[in-house]
């Protein structure tokens, strides 16, 4: 069994002292074990590591897997030994770094009983070996694996001990449902069958475009609005013209009238006359032009208020509440109740989870239930399938 154990515990020791080098080492202690942990027996153990000294690194044995419940590994605080399964030992001997994992979780499980009072939360020796290994563990995951009960009882030689276990390995899933995804888009995730897998499922609310319900046509309200917003104003401009231009020939009258009859030499009189007469002519063809042009931009804004009133095409998207229901579903295969994990977002106030209904996939026939969220009392939208073996 040396010679099978020998590069696993010798790459063992090896991430254990590159690890007593980091600067992060008493953050994962604090992580893994609490804050209550005998902090100079820590201290002690950090430079045996850093110095190569593993001297006091528990036995190992190797044992069936049906001896200890299942497990790839195990530690037995009663017996202060690590079991490996020897089912998993033959399957990675080639993996000596799987190995090593399972060895470095169960050793966390070895300081946790040495440095600690009582059992740390949830399971301490995966979060230790996995920081010890470099390996990033998110908050979600984190919080579910400070949730988990890692221990057994079992029957060892005769004797009823309680150990802390690694279960066959399991998985890690993000997925989110997305909104605006065609209908039908599936997301899909295939749990271990006989791991611990933890899905973190989130969702994007679906969006869409909510307008009033104004419609649009000429003789909508919204049509007469636009008309009372932009009036025709060819009458009133021919009103106000025929009014100018009668003001305009009267001026010009009073004004010629009064340069004929003026007190000056003969031909002096005749220059103002005809002056007179020149200002009323080109008074009168200003009148004219402005008149022209002011019809002309008031009867370019009427045609283009109509082409939009009557253009089919501008009522789309108008008038109706045509909000997006579409939403990606993400759908879990071999979900393990007891075994596996899902974590879900908060939601917001007056917002709820649903179970929607219960149906069975199509194409390997294992049952799923069906999960929603809602506002309120409207009607829930589905995001998740649930199926357990």
């Amino acid at each position: 069994m040396d010679s099978l154990l020998s590069p696993i515990l010798s790459l063992t020791y090896q991430q254990l002292a590159s690890f007593a080098s980091t600067y992060s080492a008493w953050d994962v202690f604090d992580t893994a074990f609490g804050s209550m942990y005998n902090s100079e027996q820590v201290n002690v153990l950090l430079s045996q590591w850093k110095s190569g000294d593993f001297s006091g690194f528990p036995s190992i044995e190797i044992r069936d897997r049906a001896e200890i419940n299942g497990a790839n590994g195990a530690f037995a605080t009663t017996t202060g030994k690590i079991y490996l399964a020897q089912e998993f030992v033959d399957a990675n001997g080639d993996q000596p770094e799987v190995i090593a994992a399972v060895l470095l979780e169960e050793y966390g499980h070895y300081l946790d009983s040495q440095i600690n009072l009582t059992d740390s939360a949830g399971d301490e020796g995966n979060i230790f070996a996995r920081s010890v290994q470099g390996e990033f563990i998110s908050e979600p995951e984190l919080a579910v694996l400070k949730s988990e009960d890692d221990t057994a009882t079992l029957l060892l030689d005769g004797q009823v001990v309680q150990v802390e276990q690694n279960t066959q390995s399991g998985q890690f899933f993000q997925a989110t449902s997305k909104a605006d995804q065609p209908i039908g888009t599936i997301v899909r995730l295939d749990g271990i069958i006989g791991g611990n897998d933890i899905f973190n499922v989130n969702f994007e609310t679906p969006s869409g475009i909510v307008g009033l319900n104004i419609n649009v046509g000429t003789d909508s309200p919204f049509g007469k609005f636009a008309k009372m917003a932009i009036p025709d104003q060819s009458s009133s401009l021919t009103q106000n013209y025929i009014m100018d231009m009668g003001h305009l020939a009267l001026t010009s009258a009073i004004n010629i009238a009064s340069a004929a009859s003026s007190n000056i030499p003969f031909i002096g009189t005749i220059s103002s006359v005809a002056a007179a007469k020149a200002t009323a002519v080109l008074d009168a063809t200003l009148l004219s032009t402005k008149f022209g042009l002011d019809m002309a931009a008031n009867t370019a804004a009427q045609d283009e208020l109509n082409n939009f009133l009557n253009n089919p095409d501008n009522s789309k998207g108008w008038g109706n509440v045509n909000v997006i229901q579409s939403i990606s579903t993400v759908q879990i295969y071999n979900f393990e109740i007891g075994k596996d994990s899902i974590i879900l977002p908060d939601l917001p106030v007056n917002w709820n989870y649903a179970v929607m209904s219960t149906a069975t996939y199509s194409d390997n026939g294992q049952k799923y239930i069906s999960l929603g969220y809602k506002n309120g009392s409207n009607a829930p939208t589905e995001f998740l399938n649930i199926g357990s073996t």
